[in-house]
């Protein structure tokens, strides 16, 4: 089915409006309630028994891999946006929108899997450092030059 141009544009602007509320409103909620959850881990502590306040026993403590990054997520925005008042958008859009964008997905999806990658491997908190400054660095920083 060809679709006329109009028709494209549309839905290119769906498309953008959803990326729009999922990060201005979901991705929110979605942090909110991994810190929720991460804030109440200490009540079920080592104990072997089934926590009476939260339903879940000592064993199930710790994120999820999606609210991994999620609270990531929200951290990249939130410093992202501290950092933006001294930018000038104009030029900021000008420079790297499309040279960029390949390389900071590629910089993203790394740091999404360092944060996520199996419990069998030993995880060094270093790699998740280094990636996510290199995700803040690109998102921030980098567009400025």
């Amino acid at each position: 089915m060809v679709m006329s141009p109009l028709q494209m544009m549309a839905f290119g602007n769906l498309l953008c409006l959803d990326a729009f509320l999922y990060v201005f409103t979901l991705l929110p909620v979605r942090v909110i309630l991994a810190l929720l959850r991460l804030l109440t881990l200490p009540c079920c502590g080592a104990r072997a028994h089934t926590c009476p306040y939260c339903r879940r026993t000592s064993g199930s403590g710790g994120l999820q891999p999606s609210q991994v990054c999620d609270v990531l997520k929200g951290l990249i925005l939130l410093l992202c946006l501290s950092m933006m008042h001294c930018v000038d958008y104009s030029m900021m859009y000008h420079v790297g929108d499309r040279l960029f964008s390949s390389f900071g997905q590629d910089i993203l999806d790394a740091l999404y899997w360092t944060a996520t990658e199996p419990k069998e491997r030993k995880r060094d908190g270093l790699g998740v450092l280094a990636h996510f400054l290199m995700a803040v660095c690109f998102t921030c920083i980098l567009p400025r030059l």
